[in-house]
Formats: structure tokens, C-alpha cells, sequence
């Protein structure tokens, strides 16, 4: 719930109360103080909250914590290539959306028959970004 609550923040653009509330959350499931561990997707959702905010640098923190968890997400290589972009790394940019593309065409991605999935990246998404900085 306090992922869903972060989001919402999110959505209501209060990013600071809504990284602050992952900060939070991450320091009590990391330091054992809470039970479980950090769920599947919750640094992408943290990384991407950080980008749309402005905080490239510590977005990618988050996403390279994401590639730990499951590697072959392609919306995290994608967002990851978006932080580089504005971090001038158009080489490591392009790298990650070329991984993105090859994991969403073998079929890695997060689908919900019901719904959109918060921070969904669909394939033209991939190629729109790919063709926009590829010369």
C-alpha cells in the first residue's frame, strides 16, 4: 500500500512527498525492519518517480537496483535510456533501448488484462525513442 500511496503522490505532482515516501519504504524493507522483501517493480516505480522529477542521477540508482531484481524488464531499460538522454549518454541510451526492444519482442513485458500498468511501456514507445536519437 505504501507503493500505491507513493504513486498517488505521484500523480497529485507532489514528487517530493512521494520519493520521500519510497525512501521511507526501501529503508524499512532493506534494513529487515519490515517483513517481506521490496516488490518486483517498486524501484522502477521509485526510479521513474525521480526522472519525472528531475533526479536523473539517483533515478538510474534506482533502476540498476531494478535490474537486480528482474532483469528482464524491458520498461526498465527504456526509462534507464531516458535518464542517460538527459544526462547526455547517447551511447549508453541507445544501448539500453536496443535491449529494451529485443526483450519486448521475445515477449518479456508486464501485462494486465484489466488494466494499464503504472509506468507501461509499450513497443512504440521503444521505437519512437530509438528512431529520435539514431542518426
Amino acid at each position: 500500500m505504501r507503493i500505491i500511496e507513493a504513486l498517488c503522490y505521484r500523480q497529485l505532482n507532489q514528487a517530493g512527498k512521494s520519493i520521500q515516501l519510497f525512501e521511507k519504504y526501501f529503508e524499512a524493507k532493506e534494513s529487515g525492519k519490515e517483513p517481506f522483501g521490496v516488490g518486483l517493480y517498486d524501484y522502477l516505480h521509485s526510479g521513474v518517480t525521480k526522472y519525472k522529477a528531475g533526479y536523473f542521477e539517483e533515478s538510474r540508482l534506482d533502476f540498476e537496483k531494478q535490474f537486480i531484481a528482474y532483469r528482464e524488464l524491458p520498461d526498465t531499460y527504456y526509462y534507464h535510456a531516458l535518464a542517460c538522454l538527459e544526462l547526455n549518454e547517447t551511447v549508453q541510451a541507445k544501448l539500453h533501448l536496443e535491449k529494451a526492444k529485443v526483450l519486448f519482442l521475445k515477449g518479456y513485458r508486464r501485462v494486465d488484462p484489466y488494466t494499464e500498468v503504472h509506468d507501461q511501456v509499450y513497443f512504440s514507445d521503444i521505437e519512437k525513442k530509438l528512431k529520435e536519437i539514431s542518426p
